[in-house]
């Protein structure tokens, strides 16, 4: 099957802010939450074909099985699923290779907007969401009573103190994938718990222990549709410590390190009968990764009234650090005797650029079992010599020792630079440019109207470099082939205030292929078109 995959075409400013001679350039660290797979299970070829596009993305969403435990009202789908937005210079390989991830058990994970709910620092007058809320309320924020003697006026005290961050307005959002249910959910101004969801699921907070720098959340408990409880225990989290000594919160924060719960995973599940059961168990990871956050170069361009020629400017450096305590799933066991283990056995060897790491292992096989017996195995493969993990196939073994044919998959170019390198484009990707600056070059108007050439970096996307990494093809157990293409996004500069975006195509492909890769059958492309119309002035981010 030959999959015309093409990207989201669409038009967006990227800005330079130039203030007092002062050229700033950052790299992209959005972290994308990974794709909701759907029930791995399948017998028939289509289900493999029929790999779905994200209408709004234009990116491919594909799930591959692995298998299945279950027992009574219960039942936990393994896969693996592949995002095919690119991988990123800075990005670190899951346990299971560049771009894949493991799809097992039950997740919370918290976006932090601002500081963490919970948090608090008394000695500074330092409050989370969950704090402010006990102190203020809404209409505090949204109706003012500003008095204009700002700042000696004590009354403006708390916009002062939401101005520098030392006070979040902001609650986190806490995201989950509970079964085939997700969404996510957030405290409101009363300390109420709001779940946005298409599904009815309920979620509940077990309590807040009080402690010096604020509340620790106890269990959370969420109930899907069907009434089956899943359970998050405290002691299964993952926690994420801030190390860079130049983060500013404001109040006098400049060099905290703030240490908070990024996610928790599901340590039971009971069905709605209470008969049936699923335990999760977990072991500990640690690696600690720094990268290279933000850069500001200082140029002179105000010396004279002819200011003009070439400057290369001083350059301050922004160094990022953190700290992951994680946690990897080990087994699954359910009240009647049926196990899932995951075995994590080899060292990596694509740790070039982590600070520190302990028990960092790739996953090397899954046993399903029961009772004291195993009955299969699912096995990977990755490839040999290259600078990222890349999963090269994975296939079954049978307690017989009979092996079944394999996934196998090939990929684009597998090089990658040390995930500290500034060989980045805009967003992130590798794009094969030289120098040691992150700002990019380009003509600038100084104040006396004449235009300066500033020294930097080449940003620009490059199509080659960008797909280093990428999914080219896969081959299924069956022997059909599914194949990949890629184009990049497209962007421009708009310029002027009535420049807006107001329509953009999104093509894909359709599916109907011959399952089982005949090569006498021709493939059949489709082509479809969805217009959208956005009426009015925006800026567009792409992501």
């Amino acid at each position: 099957m030959k999959f015309n995959h093409t990207y989201l075409l669409v038009q967006l400013t990227i800005g330079l802010v130039i203030f007092n001679g002062t050229i700033s350039g950052q790299t992209n660290f959005v972290k994308e939450f990974d794709l909701i797979p759907k029930t791995p299970e399948a017998s028939a070829i289509i289900a493999y074909q029929d790999q779905p596009v994200n209408m709004y993305t234009g990116r491919a969403m594909i799930n591959l099985p692995i298998g299945e435990i279950s027992t009574g009202n219960l039942s936990d789908n393994i896969s693996i699923s592949y995002q095919t937005g690119g991988n990123k210079v800075n990005q670190i390989a899951e346990f299971v290779g560049l771009g894949w991830s493991l799809n097992a058990g039950s997740t919370i994970t918290r976006k932090i907007n601002g500081l963490p709910d919970e948090y608090k620092y008394d000695d500074l007058d330092v409050k989370g969401f969950l704090f402010l809320k006990d102190e203020y309320t809404y209409e505090d924020l949204v109706s003012p009573s500003f008095n204009y003697n700002w700042p000696s006026d004590p009354s403006n005290e708390f916009y002062d103190k939401l101005a520098y961050g030392c006070y979040d307005a902001e609650p986190d959002e806490f995201y989950f994938k509970i079964g085939e249910f997700s969404g996510k959910f957030l405290f409101d101004w009363d300390g109420q718990i709001v779940v946005i969801s298409e599904s009815d699921v309920k979620v509940e907070l077990s309590g807040l222990l009080l402690g010096e720098e604020g509340y620790s959340f106890q269990n959370w408990i969420l109930t899907d549709p069907f009434g089956n409880k899943y359970i998050f225990n405290t002691g299964d989290t993952e926690l994420t410590e801030n190390m860079s000594s130049n983060i500013s919160i404001g109040c006098g924060l400049a060099t905290s390190r703030l240490s908070f719960t990024s996610s928790w995973k599901v340590s039971e599940i009971n069905s709605y009968n209470n008969i049936d059961l699923f335990y999760y168990n977990y072991e500990d990871y640690f690696y600690q990764q720094s990268w290279n956050g933000f850069e500001t170069r200082t140029f002179r361009l105000s010396t004279g009234s002819n200011c003009s020629g070439s400057y290369s400017g001083d350059a301050n450096f922004s160094q990022n650090s953190s700290k992951i305590y994680g946690k990897r799933l080990s087994r699954i066991q359910s009240n009647d005797g049926e196990y899932i283990d995951f075995n994590y056995l080899v060292d990596r060897t694509d740790i070039s650029g982590l600070l520190e790491f302990n028990n960092f292992k790739r996953l090397e096989s899954i046993d399903f079992g029961r009772g004291n017996y195993p009955y299969k195995s699912v096995e990977f493969q990755y490839l040999e010599n290259s600078s990222r993990l890349m999963l090269e196939s994975y296939y079954e073994v049978g307690n017989d020792g009979v092996s079944t044919p394999p996934y196998s998959f090939s990929y684009h170019s597998t090089f990658f630079p040390s995930i500290n390198s500034q060989s980045v484009d805009w967003w992130g990707f590798h794009n094969g440019s030289t120098g040691v600056s992150l700002v990019p070059e380009g003509y600038y108007l100084s104040a006396a109207g004449n235009y300066v050439r500033v020294y930097g970096r080449d940003r620009s996307p490059v199509y080659q470099k960008t797909l280093s990494g990428m999914l080219q093809s896969y081959t299924i157990p069956t022997g059909g082939r599914i194949e990949y293409e890629y184009e990049q996004n497209e962007f421009s500069h708009i310029n002027g205030d009535n420049s807006n975006l107001e329509e953009f195509i999104l093509i894909d492909a359709g599916t109907q292929v011959n399952g089982v890769g005949d090569p006498d059958e021709p493939n059949v492309m489709q082509e479809r078109s969805v217009d959208f119309e956005i009426t009015e002035s925006q800026q567009v981010s792409l992501r």
